[in-house]
């Protein structure tokens, strides 16, 4: 019930904005969160030799070139794009070899890839985008799972995306 509150209220506060920056006001109208057009993860290394960091981009910024949609480009009141990235460093001074499997999250279907990355010693790698439709007005997590296989050995992920406060980017990201 709190979350449907939550969405209508957004939708209220929102409007038709095109934006997917977003505005709420708590319950008791003292407190306003603006939230940007990201979700992001805590990067972490996984193996001691890679670190993952996720990234899901609200709205065209970073929609691929040859991004095609499923369906017609009549978008509903408040949806937008959603791209999922993943940034994987390597930490070690040798390339590293990282596949991705058993990709998971309620929103994105398909496989992230290619299916073989090669990371050179301490630099860092995008893979593909996902991409689908979803309303701006989401606050709420994305979980994902998956297999991170560095060098052959796999490497259980279950880890979860959370939509970031203008304030929080600008402290996290300068």
């Amino acid at each position: 019930m709190k979350t449907l509150l939550l969405s209508l209220a957004c939708l209220l506060l929102t409007g038709c904005q095109s934006s997917p920056q977003i505005t709420l006001d708590s319950s008791d109208g003292k407190t306003t969160r603006r939230f940007g057009p990201y979700f992001e993860n805590d990067k972490f290394p996984v193996g001691g030799a890679v670190l993952v960091d996720a990234v899901i981009s609200l709205g065209r910024e970073r929609l691929p070139k040859d991004w095609k949609p499923e369906r017609d480009l009549y978008y509903s009141d408040g949806e937008v794009e959603a791209v999922f990235e993943f940034y994987f460093t390597n930490l070690t001074d040798k390339p590293v070899k990282l596949k991705i499997e058993d990709f998971q999250c309620r929103l994105f279907r398909g496989a992230i890839g290619p299916a073989v990355m090669v990371i050179p010693p301490k630099q860092w790698v995008k893979s593909t985008a996902l991409v689908a439709l979803t309303s701006n007005y989401v606050i709420e997590p994305w979980d994902y799972s998956m297999s991170v296989v560095i060098d052959g050995k796999a490497y259980p992920i279950k880890d979860k995306l959370v939509r970031m406060t203008i304030e929080q980017l600008k402290n996290r990201h300068g």
